[in-house]
């Protein structure tokens, strides 16, 4: 069994993930602990933060491209989704995870009212993944620190893979921790076998520091 090592962000979100200056802000309720014994899914990760805070700095520089429709795969409890929510008013956003997540992550969009009338929650189990959505056109998709075990890297990208064949020109964008060398080893290895170009995604001015998360920025070729 893989032990994962807490978020660094230790900040609790029922107040709110503060964006633009205070502007606005991300709020949801974390149903995991030691108490509950709840699964990944219902806590808050890293990665999440790091991608929304690099979208919201990329977005105050003037450099971040306005999507139409996101998807984001392994939501957990939102706050990556509904942070592109809140700083895209425009787009529609679809947050999926398995199907025991969903009560959760529905009640955390209801948190946040300014965004509800934009953002979906679906069920996308990879092992299986739901062809009616996954054909819906889509030009961003995003997957915060949900790869960590080897028996989910090929169903992930499989999705994905899936993803980019109904939407050829969709970029996908991945917050990742570095767990073990040989989960890093079998996705990168396999999301180039499926023709996915992946490139690290350069700090964008007044990004806070990382940590130990890295962001890529994904396309398929040919």
């Amino acid at each position: 069994m893989l032990l994962l090592t807490g978020p660094e962000h230790r900040d609790t979100y029922d107040n709110g993930l503060v964006l633009m200056g205070g502007k606005n802000r991300v709020t949801v309720h974390e149903e995991g602990s030691s108490e509950t014994r709840q699964g990944t899914a219902w806590c808050v990760w890293d990665g999440s933060i790091v991608l929304v805070r690099h979208f919201e700095a990329a977005f105050v520089q003037g450099t971040a491209s306005c999507p139409d429709r996101i998807l984001e795969l392994g939501a957990g409890c939102g706050v990556a989704g509904l942070g592109l929510a809140i700083l895209f008013e425009n787009a529609k956003v679809c947050l999926t995870d398995i199907p025991d997540a969903l009560d959760s992550l529905s009640r955390n969009v209801q948190l946040n009212p300014t965004v509800t009338s934009r953002v979906s929650v679906s069920a996308c189990d990879w092992t299986c993944p739901p062809l009616d959505l996954l054909q819906k056109p889509f030009d961003l998709v995003i997957a915060a620190d949900c790869v960590w075990l080897e028996e989910l890297v090929e169903p992930f990208v499989e999705t994905m893979t899936l993803i980019s064949k109904y939407n050829p020109t969709c970029v996908f964008f991945l917050s990742y921790q570095s767990r073990t060398r040989r989960v890093d080893r079998l996705l990168f290895d396999s999301l180039r076998r499926n023709r996915f170009v992946v490139e690290e995604v350069d700090m964008a001015k007044h990004e806070p520091p990382r940590g130990k998360i890295q962001l890529y920025r994904l396309h398929t070729y040919g």
